[in-house]
């Protein structure tokens, strides 16, 4: 089954994958200040992007999701992937109303482990005293991404515990390979007046995918300050340069599809492209297509869900 609708709540996603981040591997920090935000921004972003995307989380008491995507960056000479990783449980069963996330319980520390290898997930408390866990990837920096993919091995989400959670280890298993799009490139002029073919390869044969096409650029006369955030969520200098929203506004709409399995090729229609563009004002759009692979677990009598992200994006820019 294939399921066609507009959102503009997956449009989030992108922009935090732009957003600057501060290092992890530190004691948790309780400041009111713009990195605690954004940590909480990013989660509550991630969380949304869930929701929006048909992974409700009423009756779930937490979320631990460790995922990939192809990162482009000027000052990057390629293409890099990146990890990225967070978890959070929750005092009780969230609904979509318990906005903006105020946090968790307090888990003690929280280590990723695989390979041979360990993460410390950086632990945030903000002013209402909740707590998130989270490795954040930080675009405007060139250091080595700490949370390397390899395919089909178990990553672990070691937990030490608390008074109010005992400690505990929650796996999740990559999947055998990364999606990547393969039928266009990052920069390639294509035209609108035609259907335009998506095709990829990898992920998990077992998982449907999200395919998204965005605009690809903010309207000729958006600007610093011409935003509001909602909640927890202002607008924020990136440290890549240029002032981004964390909470985008409601339109552009995107194209978003739902797909039950991974065939590896999706057809937009040009119709459908050309309303996004003539309702973005866009001289450019960004392709994605991303997997989810969720299952539920009990952990200390908790029902939390356990997410495995990944996916590739391209931006194409629109003939003239």
């Amino acid at each position: 089954m294939k399921k066609v609708y507009i959102i503009s709540v997956l449009f989030m996603f992108f922009i935090a994958f732009w957003s600057g981040c501060s290092e992890v591997n530190e004691p948790a920090v309780n400041e009111a200040g713009s990195e605690t935000d954004v940590y909480f921004s990013d989660v509550e972003t991630q969380l949304d992007y869930f929701e929006g995307g048909g992974m409700p989380l009423t009756e779930t008491e937490g979320v631990f999701s460790i995922g990939w995507r192809d990162l482009q960056h000027p000052q990057l000479p390629a293409s890099d992937v990146r990890g990225h990783a967070f978890a959070v449980v929750f005092p009780e069963a969230p609904d979509l109303f318990q906005r903006p996330l105020h946090g968790g319980i307090d888990m003690g520390t929280v280590n990723i482990s695989f390979n041979d290898n360990q993460i410390e997930l950086g632990k945030r408390v903000n002013r209402q005293g909740g707590i998130v866990y989270a490795l954040r990837p930080f675009p405007g920096s060139l250091q080595q991404d700490q949370l390397t993919f390899i395919p089909d091995i178990d990553y672990h989400f070691e937990v030490s515990g608390s008074d109010l959670f005992l400690a505990s280890t929650v796996v999740l298993h990559s999947p055998p390979a990364l999606i990547a799009i393969t039928s266009v490139t990052n920069g390639q002029v294509f035209d609108p007046s035609q259907d335009l073919t998506i095709e990829w390869t990898g992920g998990s044969t077992d998982s449907g995918v999200i395919l998204h096409v965005l605009p690809g650029g903010l309207p000729p006369h958006a600007g610093p300050g011409m935003f509001q955030g909602r909640g927890n969520r202002p607008g924020f200098n990136s440290r890549m340069g240029g002032t981004f929203p964390l909470l985008p506004p409601l339109s552009p709409h995107g194209i978003v599809v739902r797909l039950d399995d991974n065939p590896g090729t999706y057809t937009f229609l040009t119709g459908d492209i050309q309303n996004l563009l003539s309702n973005s004002n866009s001289t450019a759009i960004f392709c994605s297509v991303s997997q989810w692979e969720v299952n539920e677990v009990t952990i200390n009598d908790r029902v939390v869900k356990t997410v495995i992200q990944n996916g590739d994006r391209v931006r194409l820019i629109v003939s003239q």
